[in-house]
């Protein structure tokens, strides 16, 4: 059966989100070595050596050259890269998004920047977008009313929810210097409790330095986040949800196909999707045929077709004889 690459690709992609589900829960990784060792720039008590800490132990932001600059503004690029790092996606996958991202904003990203892969992917997840001329301008400090919006869309993105959040601040004094686009992420950025403002302003043209990044990025770390079941994800999310995988591939090489047998698709399902033993757990498809002829009907077409591809299957347990039977809605919806 020949089926869309990404589609496969999309799946795969699971293992790396849920993993960094895991660390969100568990709160942040095991502290170890010192930076006063590792960065000539961080003194100890310094009011950000522990959220520096935090995001450096979690492998969000790194330093370069022995410093970690805590007091450089934060450019766009790097801000975009500690959210693909936040989502689990390696360096293999971003790599296949510096095509999209030197198409997108074909006048100031080049395909071979170290940053491409990540831009491209948070443009094609709906993350970000480019400010306009073929432009993303990923050199320029980010403001804080941009920071606000990518790190709402990137929690929207990945169904977390913040239990008991706090906002650290009840309201704003300048929402006279709110742009009309920023208002809504702003207040639900406030409602995150992952930032306040400073003397009451939320200063949406600010920009933030890394070491302040750093703080936000630690109190996201040390919440309570409640993130989607791994085990059963609503059937309208199962590839929907990752869909800049389907996009990233397919809207830049157009029908990039693969074979994909339903015995491959079964091992990905059972391995990706619902996290079981393959040595005590099998699955068995109920309907292949009717969803070959449906995968098929869309493999190689290109992008834009939101149609939909129900795989029913069984997950029988070897060893008991038991099994469940599972509706999966695979989905080539794209943002």
């Amino acid at each position: 059966m020949k089926k869309i690459l990404a589609m496969l690709l999309a799946v795969i992609m699971t293992a790396s989100l849920f993993a960094m589900t895991a660390s969100a829960e568990t709160v942040v990784a095991e502290k170890t070595g010192s930076l006063t060792d590792e960065f000539s720039d961080i003194k100890a008590g310094a009011w950000y050596y522990d959220a520096v800490e935090d995001v450096v132990n979690a492998g969000l932001m790194k330093g370069s050259n022995g410093k970690f600059n805590p007091g450089s503004a934060m450019t766009r690029a790097e801000l975009v890269t500690v959210f693909a790092r936040m989502a689990g996606v390696d360096d293999r996958t971003l790599s296949g998004y510096a095509l999209s991202a030197s198409i997108l904003f074909r006048k100031d990203v080049k395909m071979n920047q170290w940053f491409a892969g990540a831009i491209g992917w948070a443009a094609d997840c709906g993350l970000v977008g480019g400010v306009g001329d073929k432009k993303f301008e990923p050199n320029r400090a980010v403001n804080r009313a941009e920071m606000a919006k990518l790190f709402v869309g990137f929690m929207e993105y990945m169904q977390y929810e913040v239990v008991d959040a706090v906002p650290l601040a009840d309201s704003f004094s300048d929402t006279d210097k709110f742009q009309a686009w920023s208002v809504e992420y702003i207040e639900k950025f406030r409602l995150l409790g992952f930032a306040g403002g400073d003397n009451g302003k939320f200063n949406p043209q600010g920009k933030s330095t890394r070491a302040q990044i750093a703080t936000v990025l630690s109190r996201y770390l040390n919440a309570n986040i409640k993130a989607p079941d791994p085990m059963y994800p609503a059937m309208s999310n199962f590839l929907d949800r990752y869909c800049c995988a389907t996009h990233g591939m397919v809207g830049v090489t157009m029908g990039y196909t693969a074979d994909c047998t339903l015995e491959n698709l079964a091992s990905i399902l059972l391995e990706y999707y619902l996290f079981l033993d393959p040595e005590t757990y099998e699955v068995v498809f109920t309907e292949d045929s009717e969803f070959e002829e449906c995968v098929e009907s869309y493999a190689g077409q290109g992008v834009g077709f939101g149609e939909n591809c129900l795989l029913s299957f069984l997950v029988k347990n070897k060893v008991t004889g038991e099994q469940t039977e599972e509706l999966v809605d695979v989905s080539f919806d794209l943002p």
